[in-house]
């Protein structure tokens, strides 16, 4: 369900002579991550401590909510609200 829904958002956003691009760097993400993802996550587990892992997460999850307005990169905008 994942995958289609990722190939129309990149369809949908990116012109016709990036998409090859846009797919093929999506591509090598969803190849390799289930690669380096455990491998990185068993490291960092065996460096910090588990707590550590979610006080990185905290900031970002209670300010972000409260972020309104637009979010542009100069062509395209989101509006936050």
């Amino acid at each position: 369900m994942l995958m289609p829904l990722m190939q129309t958002v990149i369809f949908s956003i990116y012109p016709v002579e990036k998409r090859g691009l846009a797919m093929g760097m999506s591509g090598l993400v969803v190849g390799f991550a289930p690669a380096i993802g455990p491998t990185l996550a068993g490291r960092n587990q065996n460096r910090l401590f588990r707590c550590d892992a979610f006080r990185c997460g905290r900031p970002a999850s209670l300010l972000l909510p409260y972020k309104k307005g637009k979010v542009s990169d100069g062509k395209r905008e989101l509006i936050v609200s």
